[in-house]
This record gives structure tokens, C-alpha cells and sequence, in this order.
């Protein structure tokens, strides 16, 4: 489970999924969109920089495989019938109006963690709001920058000695505790935060500032 899953908070559970690649993350992506399709049900892909967006719309095309960019709830709702995976572009969030879709099945599978912990949060308020029965896990790749800033010897050493192959994922309780701890190591260094287009470039900008 996620930090955000515990307390007394209103975030929804989430689940982290962790790959040793961004490759292998994003054909377990890929994989897991498949399978929510044969259920009959909506895979949405949530992106939080524009270099995550780009990466997961080229696999998708490499792949040859029914996608639609979406920017609103709205568009969701067409895409059901279509047998469609959506691919919601960064922020877009924000424009979501008032739309609640309690009867809708979307299994989110997003791509990347935001190091920032309020606008994380804000993002997973406006999911489990609009999308109330929806399940969200994190997909993640130990080559990220934010697995870099947390130090990812120890889980690759973990998932190589439970012998864990390059498309096999890690979720375990252990991982996310560390995901916590480096969160609050950055909330407590992050005086203002700076925008950036990639997860690379957050962090460059954002690990200068002083506490």
C-alpha cells in the first residue's frame, strides 16, 4: 500500500507497483490496461510530467494498440464501449468540473510518482472524487528519478534475491514505507516549489532550495 492508504486521511488506498525499468514498467502498464480491458472495464493511464505522457503515448503506439488522449471526464464515458485505454494528460485533472462517475469501472494506473506531497494528494483527491469506484495503483521504475533520490540498491537487491525477473513487479510493504520516507525527506526541503516539465528537471530544480 501507498502512504497514502493509512491515518485518519481522506486519500483513497492506492497500491505501488515497482519494475526494475521504465521498459519494463511500461509494458506492465501496457499489460495490466490489456487485462482491465478483457473485464470489460476502463484502463486510464495518469501521467504527471509531459516527458511520462510522451513515453507512455510512444509505447502505445509502438504496440499498435486503441488509445484515446483525453483532457476531460467527459471523455471517458464514450470510451467504454470503444474497448479504448485512456491516456489522461498531465494536470488535466484540474479541469474536471463537477462530474462524479460512481457507476463507472476504471481501474488508474499511473505512471511515476509527483515528489511533491500536496500536489500528489491534490491529484488522487480529484481522482477518487470524480471516479469514486475506481482502483489506482502507482507503476514504477527503479530508473526514475525519484527512486534515484531515494536510493534503489536496496530494492533491486530485494526483487534479484527473490529472484524476480525484469518484467516481474515488487509490491510490498517495505517498498512503500521507503517511498514515504523519502516524500517526507523532500516535503521537509521543499521551501517553494518550481514547476518543470520532467521528473529529472523537479528535481534539479527543486533539491537547490534550501530548508
Amino acid at each position: 500500500m501507498s502512504l497514502f492508504s493509512s491515518g485518519k486521511s481522506n486519500h483513497p488506498i492506492t497500491t505501488d507497483k515497482v519494475w526494475k525499468s521504465d521498459a519494463a514498467c511500461l509494458k506492465g502498464i501496457a499489460t495490466e490496461a490489456f487485462l482491465t480491458l478483457k473485464k470489460s472495464e476502463l484502463p486510464l493511464i495518469v501521467t504527471l510530467f509531459e516527458d511520462a505522457h510522451k513515453a507512455v503515448v510512444d509505447f502505445l503506439d509502438s504496440l499498435k494498440v486503441p488509445y484515446q488522449v483525453i483532457g476531460t471526464y467527459g471523455d471517458l464515458e464514450p470510451l467504454i464501449q470503444k474497448n479504448t485505454i485512456a491516456v489522461l494528460r498531465p494536470f488535466a485533472h484540474d479541469s474536471f468540473g463537477n462530474n462524479i462517475y460512481k457507476e463507472m469501472k476504471i481501474n488508474i494506473l499511473i505512471f511515476g510518482k509527483y515528489p511533491a506531497i500536496a500536489v500528489e494528494n491534490k491529484i488522487l483527491e480529484s481522482l477518487s472524487t470524480h471516479l469514486p469506484q475506481a482502483r489506482i495503483s502507482f507503476c514504477l521504475s527503479l530508473e526514475e528519478p525519484f527512486f534515484k533520490f531515494l536510493g534503489a540498491d536496496n530494492i533491486k537487491s530485494m526483487m534479484d534475491t527473490l529472484g524476480m525477473k525484469e518484467d516481474e513487479c515488487i509490491e510490498h510493504t517495505m517498498v512503500s514505507k521507503a517511498i514515504k520516507r523519502a516524500f517526507e525527506k523532500i516535503d521537509k526541503d521543499l521551501v517553494v516549489e518550481i514547476k518543470a516539465r520532467s521528473e529529472q528537471a523537479w528535481f534539479t530544480k527543486n533539491l537547490k532550495q534550501e530548508s
